[in-house]
């Protein structure tokens, strides 16, 4: 990742030049899925990890609470590491600017995932809404802890066939029962949430072929995500 990040910033960077634009700073923050996969167990001598996406494919209605719960903790998590590697940078070099760029928006976890999962009625096994409503608490609850905000959206469009396409890719053992299905009902719901979204959204096609298709194709989706950012800088 760490070559593609350096692409786009020295990408934005030419695309900014003589425009009298503060140079920009890209920082790249991953989804925290190695916690989502082994979360440490809570003994002091117990060295168990816990693979919580594991089990919420396994037992989807059951898992639903508890899985989204960690999603949102760590997605917090991650963007306040994005706001301390800013300000870090900010404080070096005063003039620039900083650009967080965050693989997954912790929104996605309720507007999308989570969202879906309480539409279709297996958001936990109470057969009332008591879980979502504990889960959509909480989430406001670190929104307003964290002091969260985030300026705008970078979408990476690409149809359900190739998600999966790029599941088979990742080769996650967690993920191999995820149907078509399923990638179809979490493209309608991002598709509801940025439609209505009053931020700014900019879409980029995801090239034809898993992962990234050609050395052209690569190039031209980073490019594509490159010139987004500074559509939403300007």
């Amino acid at each position: 990742m760490l070559k593609e990040v350096t692409y786009i910033e020295t990408l934005v960077n030419h695309r900014l030049a003589g425009t009298g634009e503060a140079r920009v700073h890209v920082i790249a923050i991953r989804e925290p899925i190695e916690k989502w996969c082994g979360l440490a167990g809570c003994r002091k001598d117990d060295a168990t990890t816990h693979n919580v996406l594991d089990c919420f494919y396994a037992n989807v209605e059951q898992m639903a609470p508890i899985f989204q719960t960690l999603v949102t903790t760590t997605m917090f998590e991650r963007w306040s590491e994005g706001v301390t590697a800013a300000a870090s940078l900010l404080a070096e070099h005063t003039d620039d600017r900083v650009l967080v760029l965050y693989e997954r928006s912790v929104e996605s976890n309720r507007h999308v995932f989570a969202h879906m999962l309480w539409n279709d009625k297996r958001f936990g096994t109470s057969g009332t809404d008591l879980e979502y409503c504990v889960f959509a608490h909480q989430w406001r609850t670190w929104q307003a802890l964290v002091g969260y905000r985030m300026d705008g959206f970078v979408y990476i469009d690409a149809t359900p066939e190739l998600c999966a396409e790029r599941k088979r890719e990742r080769a996650r053992t967690e993920e191999d029962a995820i149907p078509v299905e399923y990638l179809t009902r979490i493209e309608e719901h991002y598709e509801r949430w940025l439609c209505a979204e009053a931020r700014p959204v900019r879409r980029v096609r995801m090239p034809e072929h898993c992962p990234m298709g050609t050395s052209e194709q690569r190039i031209q989706f980073l490019t594509s995500i490159a010139d987004a950012m500074i559509d939403m800088l300007q």
